[in-house]
């Protein structure tokens, strides 16, 4: 993400780096579905950036430049590669990577949900 992606308002900003590909295809869907869920569960708390990957190793920089950005969190959206690289964004050369204001990143959380989501087949 861009330094100027993030907002300035007070609100919290959420960046959900999605793998449109993962589980052949099946996470992009479930994605456009669950966005209006999430805007309306979340929209008036935080501000909802969506930010999908195009390729190996990309959610890695996307999940450093939110951190760097200062966003609040940073959720994977995707299988154990999507997670895999999110939380190796949270590091730069062995590192806890900070915001530019030099603030430590998000919290981690780690679990799944699938209250949104249909049942894999």
């Amino acid at each position: 993400m861009a330094p100027d992606a993030l907002t300035t308002s007070a609100q919290r900003d959420y960046v959900f780096v999605v793998n449109p590909s993962g589980a052949n295809g099946r996470t992009g869907q479930q994605w456009k579905k669950m966005m209006p869920d999430l805007n309306s569960r979340l929209g008036k708390d935080c501000n909802i950036h969506e930010a999908l990957t195009t390729g190996p190793l990309h959610a890695i920089e996307i999940a450093r430049e939110a951190v760097r950005d200062g966003a609040a969190a940073v959720v994977a959206v995707g299988g154990d590669g999507t997670l895999h690289e999110v939380l190796n964004g949270f590091f730069d050369d062995g590192k806890l990577v900070q915001s530019r204001e030099g603030r430590p990143g998000p919290r981690t959380a780690l679990g799944e949900e699938h209250e949104w989501t249909e049942q894999d087949s």
